[in-house]
């Protein structure tokens, strides 16, 4: 309704009634955060939570990031062009032919296909032994303890600072 009339929207996708990181968790926010990015929902509050909105999970934010970012690229339209096309390419292959060594497979494939990716697992099952054998969950747990400790928030411009302290003086709030 909001977008019919043209109104910032508004929903909660993306949460999860489990009570831990896990199947549940997953398929319930990959499929409202899909939702929400082909429904141009505005603003989507649900990202981490669990439980009946109950609690917020640092991992389940992290994996729900990497399931925003799929989401959005799902989202985009595929490029045509007569460098997407290669037909070129299809005719130097000619029939019976293969692409997968081609430079232009390997180029374009990197660019619209493969999803880089810390959290989705896509390593042989001898380098994730090697490696410590870790599931989603944990790889998400490591994520983000890196950002808690090594995350340095960029200062609000000067400019902005100055607006706002304004702003909240004008209401007459003291802080």
């Amino acid at each position: 309704m909001g977008k019919y009339l043209g109104l910032p929207t508004h929903g909660y996708l993306g949460l999860s009634d489990s009570k831990i990181v896990d199947a549940q968790a997953s398929v319930e926010a990959a499929l409202g955060i899909t939702f929400a990015v082909l429904a141009e929902v505005n603003v989507v509050s649900g990202p981490g939570m669990l439980e009946l909105e109950s609690c917020q999970s640092f991992e389940k934010l992290v994996i729900d990031n990497e399931i925003c970012g799929i989401a959005f690229k799902l989202k985009e339209k595929i490029k045509v062009s007569d460098e997407t096309l290669a037909l070129d390419l299809i005719k130097e292959v000619g029939p019976g032919g293969q692409f997968l060594t081609k430079k232009h497979t390997k180029q374009w494939f990197r660019k619209e296909h493969m999803i880089p990716s810390e959290i989705i697992d896509r390593m042989p099952r001898e380098k994730w032994l090697k490696i410590g054998c870790k599931d989603a969950t944990q790889r998400a747990r490591e994520i983000a303890r890196k950002i808690i400790t090594e995350h340095k928030p960029e200062p609000l411009p000067k400019e902005k600072e100055e607006m706002l302290d304004k702003f909240i003086r004008k209401l007459h709030i003291s802080y």
